[in-house]
């Protein structure tokens, strides 16, 4: 009990010496580290002011709320709900954060130095935080037609401290939108969007978020900061190609004919014009019996896709090389796409053509090889073309050009020589060094006689050849022995 009293005197006489000093003191600078502090409700709030001056008295007030709390070790408040922040020496902690204490917290700090005192003071912004109670859309469904091809939506955010801000998704992607109008109504925060969807949109989200940091972990999980709804894109009914070819009919066998559309709403109206002036509606069955058409089937995956199949039930030959038709409506149109009917398999060509089946397919095994075919063909001759060239004018590794040193064209060289080394070759030689020797030659003169030999005659004298013998040998024979 003394104690307590003890601890209460000291607490007034702060209050007092601090209310002295400030109205007696000089001004020094208080800093707070934040202007704004943002808090949960439940959660640790913190505020702390500095000073450059010393620090002998801290007090922390609420503006327009109770009394002064002075900050000092050991000394807490609203029953150890407010405390000293450790090792600050002017710091306030309020835990748990309440509702009420969301304000503007004034810090003042004395100092005294030498028997004299100095104060300043500065201000904390506390906010507690608050999620908005609400956010909810005008439609759970929005549907655009060819007529209004734009989506509406009015979103409205209900609370919220401070007030949250709007943001637009579509499946949870971000989305470009038209802001038309907003503003508060009461106590809650509204806005009106247009956005323009394509007909892939079709059945896709349109969520309003409200962005707020007052949202837990586990709102963020219950999603409940957004609201959502689900577009509902309209069009009349579109074939995924212009024509069909179906290959594949045998006389006296049946042939079955699937042809996919998109669209939406569901068609109201599905009719089979056939080639010999047959009319046959969705679900039924022709007077003679021989086509059935059954009822459009959704895909699972993509709700728009619709199916419808034509059984011919006895093919003839007459339903062959013809053109029918398919029409489709709904309550925004009417489309119809023509199909041929085609006997026997299908020719190896590029055509848009389809067997019996769902589906429609493209073939073009007929086309891809022979093109690869004519290109490699095509490479083929530019390189022969270009080798052809090459040889011709010395070029590339064909042979080497005048006045360049070549060690390979020495060896060839060499080579035809040693194959040109026959007589008949050296006789052209000789022509071509000698005009002379390539003018016709006259008959040839009366052989020259040898000069009778001198008296003890030497027998062993060589005969005289003629000139034009000398010439026709050009030491291409031996001499007669």
């Amino acid at each position: 009990m003394v104690k307590f009293v003890a601890k209460m005197e000291l607490v007034h006489l702060a209050v007092l010496l601090s209310a002295i000093f400030t109205v007696n003191g000089n001004q020094i600078d208080v800093t707070p580290d934040s202007n704004t502090v943002q808090v949960r409700p439940g959660e640790e709030a913190m505020m702390v002011c500095k000073s450059s001056s010393p620090i002998s008295f801290c007090i922390f007030q609420q503006e327009g709320a109770g009394s002064p709390y002075i900050i000092q070790e050991g000394i807490t408040h609203d029953n150890g709900r407010i405390t000293k922040v450790d090792d600050e020496a002017c710091g306030i902690k309020i835990s748990p954060v309440k509702d009420e204490d969301a304000g503007n917290w004034k810090c003042s700090i004395t100092s005294i130095t030498d028997g004299v005192s100095t104060s300043g003071d500065n201000t904390i912004s506390l906010t507690v935080l608050k999620a908005p109670t609400s956010v909810t859309l005008n439609a759970v469904r929005i549907e655009v037609t060819p007529d209004e091809p734009e989506a509406k939506a009015r979103c409205t955010i209900a609370g919220g401290d401070p007030t949250p801000t709007f943001k637009w998704t579509l499946d949870d992607a971000p989305v470009d939108v038209a802001i038309v109008d907003s503003g508060e109504e009461a106590d809650a925060h509204f806005q009106e969007v247009t956005l323009t969807p394509g007909k892939n949109d079709n059945g896709k989200r349109l969520e309003c978020v409200a962005d707020s940091k007052a949202y837990t972990d586990e709102d963020l999980t219950n999603g409940l900061n957004k609201a959502s709804a689900v577009l509902d894109v309209q069009y009349a009914p579109e074939f995924q190609k212009d024509v069909y070819k179906f290959y594949g009919l045998q006389a006296g066998s049946p042939f079955e004919i699937s042809i996919s559309f998109r669209l939406n709403p569901l068609p109201t109206n599905i009719n089979w014009n056939m080639h010999d002036g047959t009319i046959v509606p969705m679900g039924s069955e022709s007077e003679d019996g021989k086509y059935t058409s059954n009822m459009p089937v959704a895909s699972d995956e993509e709700p728009t896709l619709h199916t419808v199949l034509l059984t011919i039930n006895d093919v003839t030959e007459k339903d062959g090389a013809t053109t029918n038709k398919l029409v489709v409506s709904n309550a925004f149109g009417t489309a119809e796409i023509s199909f041929q009917l085609e006997m026997g398999d299908k020719p190896p060509t590029g055509e848009d053509s389809q067997n019996s089946g769902p589906g429609a397919l493209n073939d073009e095994a007929g086309t891809g090889p022979v093109i690869a075919i004519v290109i490699i063909i095509l490479l083929v001759i530019v390189v022969i073309a270009v080798a052809v060239v090459a040889r011709a004018q010395g070029m590339l590794c064909f042979a080497a050009r005048d006045g360049v040193n070549d060690p390979e064209k020495g060896k060839f060289s060499a080579l035809e020589k040693e194959e040109d080394a026959t007589p008949e070759k050296e006789n052209k030689d000789i022509l071509k060094k000698d005009p002379a020797d390539s003018a016709p030659v006259s008959a040839p003169p009366p052989a020259t006689t040898a000069e009778k030999p001198p008296a003890g005659g030497d027998s062993s004298a060589a005969p005289v050849i003629s000139e034009v013998d000398e010439k026709k040998s050009n030491g291409a024979h031996s001499p007669n022995k």
